[in-house]
């Protein structure tokens, strides 16, 4: 893929503010040196439509045969819609929550028996809300072939491995060390915090 494409998604990232370098504490309480929020994509429609243009040849380019997108709730929604509107490719969604009332779905949308499936989600940490979403693709009763997981970035911090565990592959438009490496060329991140980013990710490659 178009190097200078990526690095050009990369610095939109940094400029609306989904990629923030600096100390933060996550979810989990561990300190990070950067701090990834894809979710402002829905609010800059322009940038949401090269993402997922970027994503959809990307996916187009590494999968044979793809039938239909499945979003991972809530962030992958956007990015698949953005993805098959795109290219063409249909999608649906898994629900984060099963609904009490009707006919209580776990995937919304359209999923047929026998399809190839690509699950798309904005980005990986640790694998796990991927093999949560494969597990409700599988308790749907559709029995469906899943060829890949697909993100615009990986965080770098175990989830490919994750995921190749399950007999599943990743497939990453880009990861963290190739985004803060092209925003540091653009003076966007200072050295020493481009050198807390590579310590960070190398402790998971261990």
């Amino acid at each position: 893929m178009d190097l200078a494409a990526r690095k050009e998604i990369a610095i939109g990232l940094h400029r609306i503010g989904a990629v923030k370098f600096g100390e933060f504490t996550l979810k989990s309480g561990m300190k990070s040196p950067y701090y990834i929020t894809l979710r402002l994509l829905i609010s800059h429609p322009e940038l949401l439509l090269k993402v997922g243009k970027m994503l959809g040849e990307f996916i187009e380019s590494k999968v044979a045969n793809v039938d239909r997108l499945i979003g991972v709730a809530y962030a992958g929604i956007p990015l698949a819609t953005a993805v098959s509107i795109a290219t063409g490719m249909p999608s649906c969604y898994t629900r984060r929550e099963v609904k009490e009332y009707g006919i209580s779905n776990l995937i919304e949308g359209e999923l047929k028996d026998g399809e190839n499936i690509v699950i798309v989600d904005d980005l990986i940490t640790d694998g796990q809300s991927k093999i949560e979403a494969m597990e409700r693709i599988r308790n749907a009763g559709v029995k469906v072939n899943i060829k890949g997981v697909a993100v615009l970035l990986d965080r770098e911090q175990g989830g490919k491995d994750v995921l190749a565990g399950h007999g599943v592959q990743l497939f990453s438009v880009m990861t963290i060390t190739e985004v803060a490496g092209w925003l540091k060329e653009e003076g966007l991140v200072a050295e020493d915090s481009y050198r807390s980013i590579i310590g960070y990710t190398q402790k998971y490659s261990k």
